[in-house]
């Protein structure tokens, strides 16, 4: 489930670079740093959004609105250009983090069910 999390959230950035709505800083791909970014994420998420289960809109909600936050903190700390219409990339980015939630939700929901299988 880790592996699965770190792809499709590198695919989502790897994605939105390539539809040209952000450009990070010093690259044209994806940066080391963000990678790392992904790999702590999906470390931590399945752990630390079990409150979430089965909570699937508050947990689309909360990436909706704070997923697009990180994004344009990253613009203004200078480690990413936007290159599309502020709404354009508010857009991209609150679909894209409110589907990863739900996806986030959906694998603590396994990874708990099958752990009550083995007790």
């Amino acid at each position: 489930m880790l592996i699965t999390l770190i792809g499709v959230g590198l695919l989502a950035e790897y994605l939105m670079v390539a539809m040209g709505a952000i450009r990070f800083t010093g690259t044209d791909l994806l940066p080391a740093w963000l990678i790392l970014l992904w790999l702590g994420f999906a470390a931590m998420a399945l752990v630390v959004f079990t409150w979430l289960k089965g909570r699937y809109v508050l947990a689309f909600i909360a990436g909706v609105i704070f997923g697009p936050i990180t994004y344009f903190a990253g613009v203004g700390l200078g480690a990413a250009e936007r290159l599309t219409s502020p709404m354009l990339m508010a857009v991209g980015y609150s679909l894209i983090w409110g589907l990863l939630m739900l996806l986030v939700v959906r694998m603590v929901a396994l990874g708990q069910d099958k752990e009550q299988r083995y007790v």
